[in-house]
């Protein structure tokens, strides 16, 4: 089939993930260890209410500086939760049962949005977090379903989503201001068709410009992109092959975009293997292999950082959550996979990674023996996993203001 109808609609929190799917030490070396690029601060303490003792609070109104949110979902329902420099982690109780990964973003004015499949009925369903309090899950539209896991992020000004209904075709909903319009544009240039794919898509945003990832019929990774509110052709990473979401990242200070993937080939030595590709003017590199030894059957995870780096994060093939560092330059390159908890830390699904809040790098959120936890990276160290809460849970997502 033509590559352009190829299609996608992503919630933008990527969420990692590893699987078993070869028998190998475990992945990247766990207990490696790099420093953060930005320089910052050490942490000025740990603890709090359920997670992380915050470090400081915004003054004047602003956005808190360590303001977080998450959404958690199992077969019975799930939890909702903020982090602030008060109280630590709140949580609230929802009903919307999921199987499917789940999305998350929160905007620069502190407002958030969460999105979920529900799988009793296919809906599409979203929560609003503002004034410091969730609201309950509603459809953006009565008759708006989607198959499996949306994909959301937080632009300039407008919160972005991109789901796949259940004719795998593709779909785009914006969010700005307190409205949602469109609400399941298709994503099709003019005068092409619709584009599709086997998994949902990925998603991130340049400024309020959309741009998605998803793996064609023909296997290969597309890139599409939604400018002056029109898509314009996918186009195929030479090269590529995977039948899983790749994930996508605009890379901070540059015009560069990193594309992370599974590569899905059973007679291939490259087999589950993450590989990555990366453009900084339009072309995207031939793509290459991380790590032998980073390698999962499972969704990933990756988050830009200050000065054009990068994160990535998924879950090993021993069920431990692990992270490496893309280190942008013109080498760019990877640290060894790290371990970012102990060894009796297992995970039941993949993490998810947001930008650190507050004097922390990033944060990553996981779930744990059907609980969610949450841990920081700061000042070259990740903390211990701190409760969240939930019971019987699937699938979490975190995030924090962009």
């Amino acid at each position: 089939m033509n590559s352009n109808t190829l299609g996608v609609f992503v919630l933008g929190v990527a969420l990692a993930a590893c699987g078993g799917g070869e028998t190998a030490t475990t992945s990247g070396g766990g207990g490696s260890s790099w420093s953060a690029s930005d320089g910052s601060g050490a942490a000025t303490g740990a603890g709090g209410s359920g997670g992380q003792k915050p470090s400081s609070s915004s003054q004047g109104g602003g956005v808190a500086t360590e303001a977080l949110v998450m959404v958690a979902s199992g077969p019975n329902g799930g939890i909702l939760g903020q982090f602030n420099a008060r109280e630590g982690w709140i949580t609230t109780t929802h009903q919307e049962n999921s199987s499917h990964a789940v999305s998350i973003a929160m905007a620069l004015d502190g407002s958030a949005l969460a999105a979920v499949h529900r799988s009793a009925d296919d809906l599409l369903r979203v929560a609003h977090f503002e004034g410091a309090l969730w609201k309950g899950f509603d459809v953006i539209g009565p008759t708006i379903t989607t198959r499996s896991a949306p994909s959301l992020v937080a632009g300039d000004s407008a919160m972005h989503l991109v789901f796949q209904g259940s004719n795998y075709k593709h779909y785009y909903a914006r969010y700005a201001p307190n409205a949602w319009s469109p609400t399941d544009e298709t994503v099709e240039p003019p005068g092409d068709a619709q584009s599709y794919g086997p998994t949902p898509p990925r998603l991130d945003v340049k400024s309020d410009e959309p741009t998605v990832a998803f793996s064609g019929d023909d296997q290969k990774v597309y890139v599409q992109t939604r400018s002056a509110d029109s898509w314009l052709a996918a186009e195929a990473v030479g090269g590529s092959r995977t039948l899983d979401p790749p994930a996508i990242v605009k890379l901070e200070g540059s015009s560069g975009w990193l594309i992370v993937y599974t590569h899905n080939e059973v007679i291939d030595p490259k087999h589950t293997k993450i590989m990555w590709s990366y453009a900084s003017s339009g072309e995207w590199s031939e793509p290459a292999i991380i790590d032998p030894d980073v390698f999962t059957t499972d969704a990933i995870a990756i988050i830009g950082l200050a000065g054009g780096d990068a994160l990535l994060s998924y879950r090993g093939s021993d069920s431990r959550a692990y992270v490496t560092r893309f280190f942008s330059g013109s080498a760019p390159t990877w640290s060894p996979a790290q371990a970012v908890a102990g060894a009796d830390v297992l995970v039941d699904s993949s993490p998810s990674l947001a930008k650190g809040s507050g004097s922390a790098e990033a944060e990553l959120a996981a779930v744990v023996n059907g609980a969610a936890v949450h841990l920081r990276y700061d000042n070259g160290t990740w903390s211990e996993p701190a409760a969240i809460g939930g019971a019987n849970l699937l699938h979490v997502a975190i995030a924090s203001a962009p």
